[in-house]
C-alpha cells in the first residue's frame, strides 16, 4: 500500500513552526552561562530578596535568548528554503498514457518517470529503457560520493519479454510485473534485487539503480520506475548531522567560567556571613533597624537569614560573569566568517570560487592547530594526470608522443626507448600493451553535435591512458556493453565484450573478457603491482619480470603513478564452463558479491604480465613552499594516501616534507610480532639521538598490527617525527588515525584536509575539516568546515586568519570578564560601608546598560578587526604561528592576570572614590553629597578606564576602532543625561541626579583622578613588558618603526639584502630577549629548501 513507503518530500530542517520556541530554547539553556542568569532572574522574582529590579536582569536575557533564537531560525529558513528548491523541482511522470508534469515531492513508488540528460533523479530508479544502444545509462554522482566521473547503468535486460522500445507512453503503460527489494540500506553499491513478472525472473544489481541526487549524463533520455522515495532513498539515508565540534577555547571558557562561579559563590556565602555578624554585633546598636537587643535566634533562623542573604548576594554579584560575552562571541565569528570569505588572496579566479566557511565557531581552531592530515592526490596534486613512461617486455620508454617530442619534467633517461620508435617497428609486445589500455576500461565515446567524438570516463587516469594511446595508433572509436571498436593503424577492428569484472577497494584491479577478431578468447587485467604480481603464470620468464617490478619502483620513486597490464589467453570450452557459473552467480537474490568475487578470482589467474604504465599527477602551484612554512609554524605533517610506498616517498622529498638531514624510517612488515619489533629498535634510537630529525613511513597493512599494539608505541614514534606518510591506507584507516592523535593528547588541534569522498570520514573526525574542490567532486567540501580551490591557500588560512582570531578572541573573552569583575568587585567593597545589607551602589539599569552599550562594541570592533602584526609578517616568518598555537594568550596565566587587573581597578574605583567623596557640599545650590552621586563617580571612572584598557590592548588602530571607544564612553554620558528623566520605569534612583552631579568641577576633578591612578600603571606595565621582555612580534613591529614602513616591507621581500644599518638594533635586542633575532633576519630566504629551516626564529 501506498502507506507503507516514506513521502519524496525531503526536509533538513531542525525546527518547525510549531517548536522553534521551545526546541531552541531547550537547547540554549543546555548553555551553563544561560542556566545561571535564569537561576538569577528566578532568585530576583522571590519578593525582598533582590536588591536589583528584576527586570533589569531580564532584559539582558531575553536580549541573548532572542538573538540567538532569531539567528537559529534565520539559519533554518535558509534550509527550509534549500529544501523547497528540491521538493518543488519538477518532472515527467506516466499518467493515463502520457507524460504529466508533477512536483519532486508529489512522486511516489511506482512511479515511472521521464528523465532528460543533464536532470537529477527525483528518487531511487530503476532505468526501464535508455536511448543509449543497450539501454546503457550514465550518471554522476558528484553530489552522493564526490566523483565526477560518467558511471555506468544498465536498464532491465528484457530479452524477448518485450519487443517495444519501451520510449512511448502507451508501450510503457502496458507493462507488468513487480520488482521485489531489499530493504532500504545506506549501501551505494548493494541491490539484491529481482524483476517478477509471473513465472519470469529478473535479477537486478547496483548496476541498474539509480541514485537520487545522482545526473543523468552522456543520455538523452531514460524512462524509470520509482523503488525508493524520500526518506528511503540512499543519498537521504547517507546523509548525517556534521559531528558536534566545540574549539579548544570555548572548551577552556567552560572551566574559566565553572572557576568564576566558584569565586562569585564564595564572595557570597562570605558576604553573608559578615552580614548575620554585623547585625548580632552592631546592627543591635541601631533603632532604625528594629532589631531586639535581647533576641535569640534559633538555628533554623540564622539558616534561613543566611541563604536569604547569599541569595541576594548572588544577584549583587551576577554580573561576575558577562552575560553579552556568548552574544558578542557570536557576533564576532559570524561578521569574521564573512571578513574571511571575502578575502580576495584565498580566491580562485578559474574556478570563481573563494574560501567557504560552513562552521564559524571553529575559526579559533584555525589558529591552533598542531598536527595536519593530508589526502595527496587531488589535495597536494592537480589531479590532472598525463601519461609520462612506461615498461613493456623489460624495456623502459618515455612515452613522449610526435607531437610533444620534449618533456623537461621527464626527458629521455639513459637506456630508455622512445615508444613511438617502437611502435613504428610494429613490437609484438608493445602492440599487446597498447590493445590492452585501449580495450580495458569503462570509457563511454559520445558523439559531438560537429561529428567530433569525446570521452567521458569514470577516472582521469583512464582518460589519461586511452587518450595517450590513441597517439599511438590504438584509438577507441567506440564502446557498447556488447563490443569495442578500434581504430588500429587506420583499421577499424570489433572486440566483443563477454565479461567485465569491475573495479573495487578490495580487489584493486580490473579485468575485461572480450573475443578478438580471431575468435579467440583473451583476458586483459590491469591493476596495482602487487595484485597483478601474485597472479602471474608461474612459468613466466623471471628476467622480464624481475626489471619490471623494479622499473615500477623506479617509477614510484620519481613520484609517478604506476598501474600493471597483464592477459592471458582462456580455452574456450573452459571459459564457457566460467560464464555460466558467473551468470548464475550474478541471478543469485543471496551472496551475489562474494560469489562473484570468488569466480572472479578463478578466471584471473595466469597472467602474462605486458607492462606498467606511469602517470603523473604534478604537485599543485606552491604546495612545496606552503608545507615548509607550515613545518616552520611547528606543525607535524601526516600525509595519508592511497599510493605506492616509493611514490609516497618521492612526493614527500619534491614537497620539502622529507629533506636531507631527515633520517627515513620505513615500517613494512606482515606481523603483528615485526611491527613490534621494528617499532621498538626505532624507540631505542631515538632515545640516543632525540635531536635527529625523522620522517615515518608506513604502509596500510603494516599499520593494521602497529596500531594493534599495547602501549601504541606508533604513536610514540610518529610523534617524535617531524613527518608522517601513510600509504596503502583505507578511508576508514585516515579517520582511524586523526583519532588516535586527538585522543593522546586533549590539546592536540587536529586540521584534515582532503578532496574526495574516501577523505570525508577523515575530515569529519578532526577538529577542523578542510575540502578541496577539485576534479573530485563536491563531497569532501560539502562535508567540511571551510572549503577553498587550492592547498596553497592553507597557508593563509592557519598563519594569518587563524591566528587573528586566536588573538582577537582571547582579549574579548578575557576583557569581558575583566570588565565584569572590576564593575561588580565593586559592589563587595561597598558592602563593607553599608553593613552588609545587600545594598547597591549603582542603579540597577546602570548595571544593565553596562554590558550592552557601554563595553559592548569596542571589544567586538577589536575581535573583527584587530591585527598585532601586518599579514605580509605572519606569511614571511610562520614562526609567529608560535602565540596563537601555545596558547599564549588564552591560558591560566593570561586569565589570571586579567582578573587580577580587575580586582586593582575595583579597588582604585571604590577606594579612589571613599578618598575624594566626602560628605561635603556638591554644587554651588547647597546640594550635598549622597549615595548615587557617589555611585556615579565610580561608575564614570569604571566606564572611561575599562574602554581605555582596551585601547592599551588595540595596536592596529581604525576609524571604526576610535569611533566606537571614545563613543561608548559619550553613550554613557548621554544614556544618564536621558535616564535621569524617565518617569515609567520602576525603581529609577538617579531621578534628575545626572545633572547636578555633572555640572559639578569637584566630580570631574575626581573622575580624573581615579583614571589616572587605575590607567597608568597598566601603561606601566605594557611599556616595561616591551622594553624588558619583548614578544617577537614586537620586535617586529618595533623592526618596522625604525626603519620605516617602505624599508621593512622591502626587507621582507628583499629578506637578506642591505641590514648592515640593522647590526646595532639586533645586537641589543639579542642582548635583552635572548631571540635568533639575526637569523631571523638573515637566514629565511624563501628559496632555499626547508633544511634551512632550523636557522629560522624559534619562538
Amino acid at each position: 500500500m501506498e502507506s507503507d513507503y516514506a513521502t519524496n518530500s525531503v526536509s533538513t530542517t531542525k525546527y518547525t513552526w510549531w517548536n522553534l520556541i521551545f526546541k531552541n530554547l531547550w537547547e540554549q539553556f543546555r548553555r551553563l552561562a544561560n542556566m545561571y542568569f535564569l537561576l538569577v532572574v528566578v532568585i530576583q522574582l522571590i519578593p525582598g530578596l533582590s536588591p536589583l529590579s528584576p527586570v533589569a536582569s531580564i532584559t539582558p536575557l531575553l536580549f541573548v535568548l532572542g538573538t540567538t533564537m532569531l539567528k537559529d531560525g534565520y539559519e533554518d529558513y535558509q534550509r527550509l528554503k534549500a529544501d523547497n528548491v528540491v521538493n518543488k523541482t519538477k518532472t515527467l511522470v506516466l499518467e493515463n498514457k502520457k507524460w504529466v508534469e508533477i512536483l519532486w515531492e508529489d512522486v511516489r513508488v511506482g512511479d515511472i518517470l521521464h528523465i532528460k540528460d543533464d536532470e537529477s533523479f527525483p528518487a531511487d530508479l530503476v532505468p526501464l529503457s535508455s536511448s543509449n544502444k543497450g539501454g546503457a545509462v550514465y550518471m554522476e554522482t558528484a553530489n552522493l560520493d564526490g566523483e565526477t566521473g560518467h558511471k555506468l547503468r544498465l536498464s532491465i535486460p528484457w530479452g524477448n519479454l518485450t519487443s517495444s522500445a519501451l520510449y512511448e507512453p502507451k508501450e510503457l503503460a502496458v507493462l507488468s510485473g513487480s520488482i521485489k527489494c531489499p530493504p532500504p540500506n545506506i549501501n551505494l553499491d548493494s541491490f539484491d534485487a529481482s524483476y517478477q513478472n509471473g513465472r519470469t525472473t529478473i535479477p537486478l544489481s547496483e548496476q541498474n539503480l539509480l541514485l537520487r541526487g545522482a545526473t543523468l549524463k552522456g543520455t538523452d533520455w531514460i524512462n524509470a520506475v520509482v523503488v525508493f522515495t524520500g526518506a528511503d532513498t540512499k543519498l537521504v539515508l547517507n546523509q548525517q548531522d556534521a559531528p558536534s565540534k566545540f574549539s579548544h577555547v570555548e572548551r577552556q571558557l567552560n572551566r574559566y567560567i565553572f572557576a568564576v562561579l566558584v569565586l562569585q559563590l564564595l564572595l557570597c556565602v562570605i558576604s553573608a556571613m559578615f552580614s548575620l555578624f554585623w547585625e548580632t554585633q552592631w546592627g543591635v546598636f541601631m533603632p532604625y533597624l528594629k532589631i531586639a537587643p535581647n533576641a535569640r535566634w534559633s538555628i533554623g533562623t540564622a539558616m534561613y537569614n543566611f541563604i536569604s542573604m547569599v541569595g541576594s548576594y548572588f544577584i549583587l554579584y551576577s554580573n561576575f560573569i558577562p552575560i553579552s560575552l556568548y552574544v558578542s562571541m557570536e557576533f564576532v565569528k559570524l561578521i569574521s566568517a564573512v571578513v574571511f570569505s571575502q578575502d580576495p588572496d584565498l580566491y580562485w579566479a578559474p574556478t570563481q570560487s573563494g574560501l567557504v566557511v560552513r562552521t564559524s565557531n571553529l575559526l579559533e581552531e584555525l589558529g591552533q592547530v598542531n598536527h595536519i592530515f593530508s589526502d595527496k592526490t587531488g589535495t597536494l596534486t592537480e589531479n590532472v594526470m598525463k601519461f609520462r613512461k612506461c615498461t613493456v617486455g623489460g624495456i623502459k620508454y618515455n612515452a613522449v608522443t610526435d607531437e610533444d617530442q620534449t618533456d623537461p619534467y621527464y626527458p629521455l633517461e639513459d637506456k630508455e626507448e622512445r615508444l613511438t620508435e617502437d611502435v613504428a617497428q610494429e613490437r609484438q609486445e608493445v602492440a599487446d600493451f597498447l590493445l590492452s589500455i585501449a580495450l580495458n576500461h569503462s570509457i563511454e565515446v559520445k558523439l559531438r553535435p560537429n561529428g567530433e567524438k569525446e570521452f567521458n570516463a569514470s577516472s582521469p587516469d583512464e582518460e589519461a591512458l586511452v587518450l595517450h594511446s590513441s597517439h599511438f595508433g590504438y584509438k577507441l572509436d567506440d564502446r557498447t556493453q556488447n563490443k569495442v571498436v578500434l581504430n588500429v593503424h587506420g583499421k577499424l577492428d570489433t572486440y566483443e565484450i563477454l565479461n567485465v569484472i569491475h573495479f573495487t577497494s578490495s580487489r584493486k584491479r580490473m579485468s575485461v573478457i572480450v573475443r578478438t577478431p580471431d575468435n579467440k578468447v583473451v583476458l586483459f587485467c590491469k591493476g596495482a603491482d602487487d595484485v597483478i604480481f601474485a597472479r602471474m603464470r608461474s612459468k613466466y620468464d623471471l628476467k622480464i619480470f624481475d626489471t619490471t617490478r623494479s622499473h615500477v619502483n623506479l617509477y614510484a620513486e620519481k613520484g609517478l603513478r604506476t598501474l600493471c597490464y597483464a592477459k592471458t589467453v582462456l580455452d574456450t570450452k573452459e571459459y564457457e564452463e566460467w560464464a555460466e557459473e558467473y551468470a548464475v552467480a550474478q541471478s543469485s537474490t543471496h551472496g551475489r558479491d562474494q560469489l562473484t568475487a570468488e569466480l572472479a578470482e578463478k578466471v584471473e589467474q595466469n597472467l602474462i604480465l605486458l607492462g606498467a604504465t606511469a602517470i603523473e599527477d604534478r604537485l599543485q602551484v606552491n604546495v612545496p613552499e606552503t608545507l615548509r612554512d607550515l613545518l616552520r609554524a611547528d606543525i607535524k605533517l601526516w600525509i595519508l594516501t592511497g599510493d605506492k610506498q616509493e611514490t609516497a616517498i618521492s612526493i614527500g622529498r619534491s614537497c620539502n616534507v622529507i629533506t636531507d638531514d631527515m633520517r627515513v624510517v620505513k615500517i613494512n612488515t606482515k606481523s603483528r610480532r615485526g611491527a613490534k619489533r621494528i617499532l621498538d629498535k626505532q624507540l631505542e634510537l631515538i632515545e640516543y639521538n632525540k635531536q635527529q630529525r625523522l620522517a615515518v613511513v608506513i604502509d596500510g597493512s603494516s599499520m593494521t598490527y602497529a596500531l594493534s599494539l599495547p602501549g601504541n608505541p606508533f604513536l610514540k614514534l610518529a610523534l617524535h617525527a617531524t613527518t608522517v606518510i601513510c600509504c596503502r591506507v583505507s578511508p576508514m584507516q585516515k579517520a582511524q588515525v586523526v583519532r588516535m592523535v586527538k585522543k593522546d593528547d586533549p590539546y592536540n588541534v587536529t586540521l584534515s584536509i582532503g578532496d574526495g569522498a574516501n577523505d570525508v570520514s577523515m575530515i569529519q573526525e578532526a577538529d577542523v575539516g578542510i575540502g578541496i574542490r577539485g576534479r573530485e567532486g563536491s563531497q569532501a567540501s560539502r562535508s567540511a568546515d571551510f572549503s577553498f580551490a587550492k592547498f596553497y591557500f592553507l597557508k593563509r588560512l592557519l598563519l594569518v586568519h587563524g591566528r587573528f582570531a586566536v588573538v582577537r578572541i582571547s582579549v574579548l573573552i578575557q576583557y569581558s570578564f575583566y570588565k565584569n569583575i572590576a564593575f561588580t568587585l565593586v559592589q563587595f567593597f561597598y558592602a563593607f560601608y553599608n553593613g552588609f545589607s545587600g545594598q547597591t551602589l549603582f542603579d540597577s539599569w546602570v548595571i544593565t546598560v553596562f554590558n550592552m552599550v557601554f563595553t559592548a562594541l569596542p571589544v567586538i570592533i577589536f575581535a573583527v578587526l584587530e591585527k598585532d602584526v601586518p599579514d605580509i609578517f605572519l606569511l614571511t616568518y610562520p614562526e609567529l604561528y608560535n602565540r596563537s598555537r601555545n596558547g599564549d594568550d588564552f591560558n591560566l596565566i593570561t586569565f589570571s592576570l586579567w582578573c587580577i587587573n580587575a580586582v586593582w581597578h575595583s579597588l582604585v574605583f571604590f577606594f579612589g572614590t571613599i578618598m575624594v567623596w566626602g560628605p561635603g557640599v556638591l554644587s554651588s545650590n547647597g546640594q550635598v553629597n549622597g549615595l548615587w552621586s557617589m555611585g556615579l563617580v565610580a561608575s564614570t571612572a569604571c566606564v572611561i578606564t575599562v574602554n581605555l584598557r582596551l585601547a592599551i590592548e588595540t595596536t592596529y588602530w581604525t576609524w571604526l576602532m576610535f569611533i566606537f571607544t571614545f563613543g561608548s564612553i559619550l553613550a554613557y554620558f548621554l544614556f544618564l543625561y536621558v535616564y535621569q528623566y524617565i518617569t515609567f520605569l520602576e525603581e529609577i534612583n538617579l531621578y534628575c541626579g545626572w545633572s547636578p552631579v555633572a555640572s559639578s568641577p569637584q566630580f570631574w576633578f575626581q573622575v580624573m583622578v581615579i583614571v589616572a591612578f587605575s590607567i597608568l600603571p597598566d601603561f606601566g606595565v605594557k611599556w616595561l613588558q616591551q622594553h624588558i621582555a619583548p614578544k617577537d612580534w614586537q620586535l617586529l613591529l618595533e623592526k618596522r618603526l625604525v626603519a620605516g614602513e617602505d624599508e621593512t616591507l622591502n626587507l621582507i621581500l628583499t629578506k637578506g639584502e642591505d641590514e648592515e644599518d640593522d647590526e646595532e638594533l639586533d645586537s641589543a635586542r639579542k642582548e635583552t630577549t635572548g631571540l635568533l633575532w639575526e637569523d631571523e633576519f638573515k637566514d629565511t630566504d624563501t628559496s632555499t629548501s626547508s633544511s634551512d629551516t632550523d636557522n629560522a626564529l624559534a619562538v
